[in-house]
């Protein structure tokens, strides 16, 4: 049933900030569940008018310009993010079915079981536009029993036909990790295996796989990513940071972040994200739990620029790397966490433009979103609305960008 906001979600505009924080934010939206940035680490927009909000048990369209509720619906007992599939359509998955809603007013248009009643769906990794396809990944309900071979399936979903396309077994190794990586062009599957790595292309047309490219460099216990932009494989963690082309046994270039004389003990490192910024090119940009954020030219594995952020409160049970998220203008780089809030940094030069703290604990945790130049930020149950971040704003003291993540090791 469509309702408006009720008394316990309100809507403020221009609400306030700490002092000396520009911009001020357009709006403010306030919701009656505190866990928004679990529930929506994607957030899907209608031309940037419209962006729909996982409050669970409800799902929520915000207008863009003032955040005030377009329309709300109860009833989505799921915390899965949604997935935004053919026009008009977002996708939430709801135990072993798909729910599809309409995005002009939240209505139920169809539900569909996902797979065999032996499988569980483990990962939702995307939607291919072209071919109509929604890809993710399925495990055996076995594979949670100590001792057990897993099963790792991925699957090609037909929206359209509302039916399995294919399923392919990946031969994955003992913790059964997949990875899945969705282009126009192509479709590519990276898996776990004893001793590295596997790479293989996969025909999106018939789910076929083709011989897979084994990586051994790997480090034991480092995390992976893969970026079309720079057609590198990143291995991260412990403080490390290398690079191998998709299909080289041997990275091109290792970077040690840990090299400015800090504890001993290597801090986590994020997923790398490469965006190409106007007067510098390509750029990757990487953050590690001691707040620092890091610029490095990917050709030669060299630092730009670092930037460190005011650290995590000292009763933070889990130190853990920023997040960032880029505007569309390339203008803005925002970065986000705990203690320090969101704070504003030129991606060309790490210089601080601004910060922004909402009234409440500085402890809790941030979460940003960019819609083109607009950033939506989430801090407890508040969500807030920031436009016009394309310019440079003040002098200070001198986007999702995320990353898929696959565990390797030697």
């Amino acid at each position: 049933m469509t309702s408006p906001a009720v008394a316990t979600r309100r809507t403020t505009a221009g609400a306030a900030v700490v002092r000396g924080t520009p911009p001020a934010p357009l709006w403010r939206y306030d919701s009656k569940n505190e866990f928004l940035w679990q529930y929506n680490s994607l957030l899907w927009h209608s031309d940037g008018k419209v962006i729909y909000l996982v409050e669970h048990p409800e799902l929520t369209a915000l207008g863009m310009g003032d955040g005030r509720p377009v329309w709300q619906r109860g009833g989505f007992d799921t915390r899965e993010t949604l997935v935004s599939t053919e026009p008009g359509t977002l996708v939430l998955t709801r135990n072993d079915r798909f729910l599809a809603v309409s995005t002009e007013d939240g209505r139920q248009l169809w539900t569909k079981r996902t797979a065999h009643p032996d499988l569980l769906v483990d990962a939702v990794a995307g939607y291919d536009k072209g071919r109509g396809l929604l890809y993710y990944r399925a495990v055996g309900r076995e594979n949670t029993v100590l001792g057990t071979a897993p099963r790792t399936y991925v699957i090609a979903f037909d929206t359209a036909a509302r039916a399995e396309r294919w399923r392919l077994k990946v031969p994955a190794g003992e913790e059964g990790e997949v990875m899945l990586e969705i282009a126009p062009d192509d479709l590519k599957v990276m898996y776990a295996v004893e001793g590295g790595l596997a790479l293989a292309d996969v025909d999106p047309r018939t789910g076929t796989m083709g011989r897979p490219f084994r990586h051994t460099w790997t480090p034991s216990g480092g995390t992976l990513s893969v970026n079309r932009l720079t057609g590198h494989i990143y291995a991260f963690g412990g403080g490390r940071l290398a690079a191998a082309p998709l299909r080289v046994n041997k990275p091109v270039w290792p970077l040690n972040l840990s090299d400015d004389g800090g504890a001993a003990e290597p801090p986590v490192v994020s997923a790398p994200t490469a965006v190409g910024i106007p007067g510098l090119g390509t750029v990757l940009y990487v953050t590690d739990a001691r707040r620092n954020v890091f610029a490095i030219d990917p050709v030669r594995g060299r630092e730009i620029w670092r930037r460190t952020l005011l650290p995590d409160p000292p009763y933070a049970l889990v130190k853990s790397a920023p997040g960032l998220a880029m505007t569309r203008s390339r203008h803005t780089l925002l970065a986000y966490g705990r203690g320090a809030g969101v704070v504003a940094l030129d991606p060309r030069t790490g210089a601080v433009k601004w910060t922004f703290q909402s009234k409440q604990s500085a402890s809790s945790l941030y979460q940003v979103h960019t819609v083109d130049d607009t950033a939506v930020i989430m801090n407890g149950a508040s969500v807030f609305g920031h436009r016009g971040l394309q310019g440079h704003g003040p002098p200070g003291h001198q986007g999702v960008l995320g990353g898929h993540r696959l565990n390797g090791g030697t």
